[in-house]
């Protein structure tokens, strides 16, 4: 067997290459990527438009994202009592999470399948879809107590894994 450099062709004759061949495969290869590259070319304007429209919306005085504190302009007093019920809430919260993990443990322990297994997280994820719905209503609760307007949240898309799928 004799070795090739990569100048030769990969027959068995060994054949140079032609300088020019090489420069048609190019040009034949960009002549293929060219209608991508036109239709790719296509889509980055509105892309791009898109984002300044967003970013000019946040200027405009769109809610901000960030300390609520400053979005929901709280008087010292107001912002007192909103973290000390925060904190309180958060601490009953790590509290339940930590009895959720106490619970699902035992489960995830005894499972002897996937399915076993897949109820087990099944439960410890309603668990705690309960536990965020009850704090977000407690925490409506508070700022209506303390006279604070929040808007309802919009409806979300729909989200997966809501059911099973009919069969």
């Amino acid at each position: 067997m004799t070795s090739r450099s990569p100048e030769t062709c990969n027959t068995d004759r060994t054949l140079p290459l032609n300088p020019v061949s090489t420069q048609r495969s190019r040009l034949v290869l960009f002549g293929r990527a060219l209608p991508v590259i036109a239709a790719l070319s296509l889509l980055a304007p509105p892309v791009v438009l898109s984002q300044t429209l967003v970013a000019a919306e946040t200027r405009q005085g769109a809610p901000q994202r960030g300390n609520p504190e400053e979005r929901l302009k709280l008087s010292p007093a107001q912002a007192k009592e909103l973290f000390t019920a925060r904190q309180a809430m958060e601490r009953r919260g790590i509290q339940v999470r930590q009895e959720i993990l106490q619970k699902t443990r035992p489960c995830i322990d005894q499972a002897q399948n996937l399915q076993a297994l897949g109820a087990c997280k099944r439960s410890q994820r309603q668990a705690y879809a309960s536990l965020m719905e009850k704090e977000r209503q407690e925490m409506r609760d508070l700022l209506q107590k303390m006279g604070i307007s929040v808007p309802e949240r919009p409806a979300g898309p729909a989200r997966r894994h809501q059911g099973k799928p009919a069969s």
